[in-house]
């Protein structure tokens, strides 16, 4: 189940907090966001890194790390992890949209069409 349910949950903050995160100056709060995206990659790839030794007490080191107020780990995280696997992210997201742009459209067209519909039934409702 979680194989599924997380990244249905997960991708998509995961890729908008990284689009935040892009920006050069580092702040507490960015720091904390980088904590969050490295959370929440870890959780997408647990079932993958269940069998890897000392793979979760890495893990735990790493999130410790980043806690620390005066640590550069959140830093060398954004440099050497975030950014060249938002960078690869970004290249499958413009080829998904590029495929699935048509498609989107005509479904965007039908979807209006029926909230139209729906709004037409639902105003020549008469309840009493």
């Amino acid at each position: 189940m979680s194989f599924i349910y997380y990244p249905l949950i997960l991708s998509f903050p995961l890729y908008k907090t990284a689009e935040v995160i892009k920006k050069p100056r580092l702040t507490k709060a960015s720091n904390w966001l980088i904590y969050w995206e490295l959370f929440g990659i870890l959780i997408l790839i647990e079932p993958i890194t269940n069998w890897i030794p000392f793979f979760s007490t890495i893990q735990l080191f790493t999130l410790i790390g980043l806690q620390i107020p005066m640590s550069p780990l959140p830093k060398l995280t954004k440099k050497y992890f975030l950014m060249p696997l938002l960078k690869d992210i970004r290249k499958q997201v413009k080829k998904v949209n590029t495929i699935l742009k048509p498609q989107l459209e005509i479904l965007n067209r039908v979807f209006e069409i029926d909230l139209q519909r729906l709004y037409l039934i639902i105003k020549n409702l008469k309840i009493e």
